[in-house]
């Protein structure tokens, strides 16, 4: 049976998305390690808090694995001084808005 869809065309589309990804982490001066991202308004609500107490057990599972935080909000500095917030594998940058 004939396979259904342009397998070339899905080739080209994973070999930019590829690279933009490596353009991306480059940026960001991020290296190959997993990632795990917070795109959100830092806030209480959102419970942000519980990916910090939880955060040393992903390590334990995946060593090397990184936290990005991307936001502001009332409970930006409290996430800060969050006792796992100082770990190297933590990172916090100011959210962008663009294409408004």
């Amino acid at each position: 049976m004939p396979i259904a869809c342009d397998t070339l065309s899905i080739r080209r589309k994973h070999d930019r998305a590829f690279a933009d990804r490596a353009v991306a982490r480059a940026r960001l001066h991020l290296d190959d390690a997993p990632l795990a991202l917070c795109i959100a308004r830092l806030a209480p609500l959102k419970g942000q808090d519980y990916l910090l107490d939880a955060w040393p057990r992903v390590l334990d599972r995946v060593p090397g694995a990184r936290l990005l935080f991307v936001g502001d909000g009332p409970a930006a500095e409290a996430l800060r001084r969050h006792p796992v917030s100082s770990a190297a594998s933590i990172s916090w940058r100011p959210m962008v808005i663009t294409g408004l």
